[in-house]
């Protein structure tokens, strides 16, 4: 029976209702939920509601994605006051909520910030995927514009991948076969969990 356990999240009584701010905990067990610790995030990291995923390979070493707020690179120009948040590929305001990914090798007591590659606009991943405590990828979308037949669309599908426990990353490709589904015209703009 493993009795090691590493939980993320975030508190609802400090969380930002408006997006301005993040939060973040992590709780960490080692005799299987009898006795919990409290986890040591960045300061400018934490989790939103959904958007938090973590992955131990093993009692010490684990990755979390979460969020972080980054300078906002494309602010909306004239967009109507009533569009929401990502209205037409934009976002208002200096900044914005991007995703973000961190490392423990200590089964959850302290976390690294694991910079994204900054040819990557505006990451939002959605989940994460590891084979060993340095193999690692993420899926996701990133603020490219792409048109796919006849729709375009803000974002586009993302791969990332680390053979070093997230100190880089590098991009992976995939090329959509011919004649896949595609019943919506925005199918591959975005790769899940």
């Amino acid at each position: 029976i493993d009795l090691d356990c590493v939980l993320v999240g975030y508190d609802t009584t400090t969380a930002s209702p408006t997006g301005s701010s993040i939060t973040g905990l992590v709780l960490t067990t080692t005799d299987g939920g009898d006795h919990w610790n409290s986890g040591h995030l960045p300061a400018d990291f934490g989790f939103a509601y959904l958007q938090a995923d973590v992955i131990c390979t093993d009692a010490s070493d684990c990755m979390a994605i979460g969020d972080t707020i980054v300078t906002n690179p494309d602010p909306c120009v004239g967009t109507p006051p009533s569009a929401p948040p990502g209205f037409d590929g934009c976002v208002s305001g200096s900044t914005t909520m991007a995703s973000a990914v961190v490392t423990t090798t200590d089964g959850g007591a302290t976390w690294q910030m694991r910079p994204l590659p900054s040819d990557v606009p505006l990451p939002v991943i959605s989940g994460v995927s590891c084979a060993s405590a340095t193999t690692c990828w993420l899926p996701g979308t990133e603020a490219v514009p792409v048109t796919i037949g006849n729709v375009n669309d803000g974002g586009s599908a993302l791969m990332l991948e680390t053979t070093d426990g997230g100190s880089t990353w590098k991009r992976v490709t995939f090329t959509v076969a011919a004649g896949a589904p595609n019943p919506y015209g925005q199918s591959y703009m975005n790769i899940g969990a």
